[in-house]
């Protein structure tokens, strides 16, 4: 990575599942991480046991983040920031909003063109207050976030991924650099590269009004058990219930139709091509 550059990735165990998901942005002094607040604990008792004595890693407790996402989010960061504005895809600048100093990324988990803003705590509530003074922003809750990278067809810690789900099953394999190897995992994750694995993730689009929720069991054509839901809600963008859900990799073809298990009934879904949304991120 150069300077300013950042990929997303994940942390894996000895078994090649995944301990948590990050975003990693190559800075002057060495490498930003940034962890899901849920795993932070593990995660720093992992690296910790990681790094050499040469490394060490600072939790920045006294910064906030934000995430301003959408088709103008552009257009409201360039009132305050060009360089901002002018951000390529998973870049990121140290620059001010009215006079409050900000690390800004251009990167997202709704699927859209966006921004994520570090900034100091003390700065938080101001920041916060002179974006919402835009008229066409609006602060929305995890509920709206959540419906959005589902459409987007994106991973949540938690449910498409957890430690006894390798990057391969997640339909995470574009982050595994060709021909690397050493780390955590590697043989279970190689393997599985080479020989595919037994259980893959997929879309699923709901034949009916009825949404199908995490934890609900998939069943074949033969009343047979082939894996779990794992995310689901109704989507407002295509105005029908999807899902995502952990299958038997031979049942995981495009336009197969299988059945979730909701309550006593049984509710087809047909397995379709992710993005549910297509992408809209800034190139």
């Amino acid at each position: 990575l150069k300077p300013g550059q950042q990929k997303y990735t994940v942390l894996t165990n000895e078994e090649g599942g995944i301990i948590d998901d990050i975003i990693v942005t190559s800075i002057e002094s060495g490498l930003r991480i940034v962890v899901n607040a849920a795993c932070k604990d593990k995660d720093f008792h992992y690296l910790a046991s990681q790094l050499s004595n040469r490394c060490h890693f600072v939790e920045l407790a006294d910064q906030a983040l934000f995430a301003l996402q959408g088709p103008i989010a552009a257009a409201i960061i360039r009132k305050f920031s060009v360089s901002a504005a002018d951000l390529a895809f998973m870049t990121t600048c140290e620059t001010e909003l009215e006079g409050i100093k900000c690390t800004i990324s251009r990167c997202g988990y709704t699927g859209e063109d966006g921004f994520e803003i570090s900034v100091a705590n003390d700065h938080a509530e101001a920041l916060a207050r002179l974006l919402l003074a835009e008229k066409d922003v609006i602060p929305i809750g995890l509920g709206a976030r959540d419906t959005l990278r589902l459409e987007a067809g994106l991973c949540l810690y938690g449910h498409e991924l957890n430690e006894t789900i390798t990057p391969v099953e997640a339909g995470l394999s574009w982050i595994i650099k060709k021909g690397h190897n050493g780390f955590p995992g590697a043989d279970t994750i190689i393997r599985q590269l080479q020989q595919g694995p037994e259980k893959i993730r997929v879309g699923l689009i709901v034949d009916s009004k009825q949404p199908i929720r995490e934890g609900s069991t998939v069943f074949n054509d033969n009343d047979e058990m082939i894996g779990h839901v794992t995310s689901g809600s109704f989507s407002p963008s295509l105005g029908k219930p999807v899902a995502m859900a952990l299958l038997e990799r031979h049942y995981s073809g495009l336009g197969i139709r299988l059945y979730a298990k909701v309550r006593d009934h049984q509710v087809a879904a047909t397995i379709t091509r992710l993005p549910f949304i297509p992408h809209r991120y800034h190139r």
